[in-house]
């Protein structure tokens, strides 16, 4: 009886939507590929114990690090245009796929257990992240295409609902997660809309882009991580679609009329939203230095119009209220 290949044939079926996903092989090896739906080529990382056949379909051959970073460690080879049969007759000779096809992808631990049929693993910097968002109660969900983790700022949210909602996206500079935890480069943090969209600077970004510590790096970027989440929370326009607005926590009697503290970034986004998107509404802001000058016409306000500047505060935030209704989002 042949051997089936329905998780690759499903990522061939369905594409991985220009992000690397994997596949665990029968004896613990493990590849990770780019794909189009139906197309006949695919782009293919090798993980470390797994060798790529001596046959022409793997014969263009490139590494992650020249990809990534220009260093010399590597993560595996990488092989460009694959032929999709060259694919399935590698699993073939792995014995098939294997039944957990769950990710994280774990790499062997060394080539010497695959080859005895042990399935020992070492984690993937993915899987060591994970484990210090745990000490923090905090836990990393994935889409299974992308490549990066998404943090649900509310933690009652539930996991299939992350993605519809504002979130804390995690990934190494690659991007990835699922890389050996010694090619580790760096996790960046940052926020994202409802629409999987950045907004503002990164929270948090661990090294300068060469290789670092992936425990270390982990830890302080799930502290990072912890404390924002303690700190910071979203608001929008009452009422509107604008934002969300980063800013800090509001004290307990709070008001929608009352200020909101954000960074000049937050600041600056509030500006644009004002001005273009809800231009004409009788309300317009300006910066004059670093201060911030909101102008109002005849009526917006039940008066003869009239203007307000908000100057940073000694930490550097913006006090922005009473012009509009704000809502926590």
């Amino acid at each position: 009886m042949a051997t089936s290949t329905p998780r690759l044939d499903s990522l061939i079926a369905e594409g991985t939507h220009d992000a690397y996903d994997g596949v665990r092989l029968a004896d613990g090896h493990v590849f990770t590929l780019i794909v189009r739906p139906g197309a006949q080529v695919a782009e293919v990382s090798l993980f470390p114990g797994l060798a790529a056949p001596d046959t022409e379909g793997w014969e263009n051959k490139d590494h992650w690090e020249v990809l990534q970073t220009g260093g010399e460690a590597s993560d595996g080879p990488l092989y460009l245009e694959v032929p999709v049969q060259a694919v399935r007759d590698l699993i073939v000779q792995h014995g098939g796929e294997h039944e957990d096809q769950e990710a994280p992808w774990h790499r062997p631990a060394r080539v010497g257990a695959v080859a005895g049929g042990t399935t020992d693993s070492v984690p993937t910097a993915g899987s060591v992240l994970c484990a210090a968002l745990v000490q923090h109660g905090l836990t990393a969900c994935t889409d299974g295409m992308s490549p990066s983790y998404a943090i649900a700022l509310d933690p009652a949210t539930p996991a299939q609902e992350v993605y519809e909602r504002p979130y804390l996206a995690v990934a190494d500079r690659a991007p990835a997660v699922d890389h050996d935890p010694d090619t580790h480069t760096g996790w960046v943090v940052w926020l994202h809309d409802e629409n999987s969209e950045p907004v503002g600077a990164p929270l948090y970004t661990g090294g300068d882009g060469e290789l670092v510590d992936c425990a270390a790096d982990s830890a302080a970027a799930a502290t990072a991580i912890a404390d924002w989440l303690a700190e910071f929370e979203l608001f929008t326009v009452d009422g509107t679609a604008y934002g969300p607005y980063v800013a800090l926590r509001v004290p307990a009697g709070w008001d929608g009329y009352d200020e909101i503290s954000v960074t000049r970034s937050v600041a600056a986004q509030i500006v644009d939203d004002l001005n273009v998107r809800d231009a004409g509404c009788g309300l317009t802001a300006a910066w004059q230095g670093v201060d911030l000058v909101f102008t109002w016409n005849k009526g917006y306000r039940g008066d003869e119009g009239g203007s307000e500047t908000v100057v940073p505060w000694a930490d550097g935030l913006y006090r922005i209220g009473g012009l509009w209704p704000w809502a926590r989002r």
